[in-house]
């Protein structure tokens, strides 16, 4: 490719050079199984939260820096690689990049859009597969947060020049804390994506101007699939097509939704009953 990634610890006992050993540890475990979890899906098309990871891409990690508090991270894949499907691993460091950044960012909700074509068109077309992703390695995320709030201020993670991920306060309990709402509640979506084995997507907050995770209740009243498998089609066709749902939301301190758990659905201009 070659690709390489900074890890590096900012703030308090960091500046300093100094880290707490503990946390320092679950740290770099987090980043390494991260970004693990993300090449395998980027070679494999397909995810996976355990070891063996696919053997065309591995991570591995320089020795710690003498004098500092940073590690560096090496994407090492075989000539022959290809990534997401069509790219030579030898040309993919801009995209494999912007994978990164674009999955870690949803999954600590600072959402954004992708830079490269690849990834827009990937994020359009297995949108399901990119929330379940996300879902996966946000353990490993939380673990990255570890040394915050302690040793050290923030976790960059660092591509060339000023292109970084920033893991800091907010973003720690963002992913640390989801408030659940006592009342169902209702709102108007558009269904961006869904996963139908793991009864999960995304879709799009009418009135909030984002799009938000779900999940299907077990519970949920059995036209909700269909209800949203018809919004999910009319997505494809570029045409809206807006749903009610019923849900409960699990909200971050700052009340943004983080995901919801979907009881009922239905056309956007009937009432739910």
């Amino acid at each position: 490719m070659p690709i390489s990634l900074d890890m590096s610890f900012r703030g308090a006992a960091a500046e300093q050079h100094l880290i707490d050993a503990y946390h320092g540890g679950q740290a770099l475990a987090g980043m390494g199984r991260t970004l693990q979890m993300i090449s395998h899906y980027s070679v494999t098309g397909s995810v996976r939260r355990r070891i063996p990871f696919d053997d065309n891409m591995h991570v591995m990690l320089r020795p710690i820096r003498s004098g500092s508090v940073e590690a560096v991270f090496d994407f090492v894949t075989k000539p022959e690689t290809i990534v997401f499907g069509s790219v030579a691993s030898s040309i993919a460091g801009a995209a494999l990049w912007d994978f990164v950044k674009f999955i870690m960012q949803r999954t600590v909700g600072r959402e954004r859009l992708p830079d490269t074509e690849i990834v827009r068109e990937l994020d359009q077309e297995r949108g399901g597969d990119i929330e379940a992703l996300s879902e996966a390695i946000e353990p490993a995320i939380r673990n990255i947060h570890s040394p915050i709030g302690g040793t050290a201020n923030k976790v960059v993670l660092i591509y060339g020049d000023n292109n970084n991920v920033v893991f800091d306060q907010a973003t720690k309990d963002y992913v640390d804390t989801s408030i659940k709402s006592e009342d169902l509640e209702t709102l108007d979506v558009s269904v961006s994506s869904i996963n139908v084995h793991d009864r999960t997507g995304r879709a799009y907050l009418a009135d909030r101007h984002h799009t938000v995770r779900f999940e299907i209740a077990k519970d949920a009243a059995p036209r909700t699939l269909p209800t949203l498998m018809a919004s999910l089609n009319e997505y494809a066709a570029k045409r809206e097509r807006w749903v009610s749902i019923t849900f409960h939301a699990f909200r971050a301190p700052d009340g943004r939704i983080k995901k919801v758990r979907i009881f009922d659905a239905v056309p956007a201009s009937d009432e739910p009953t």
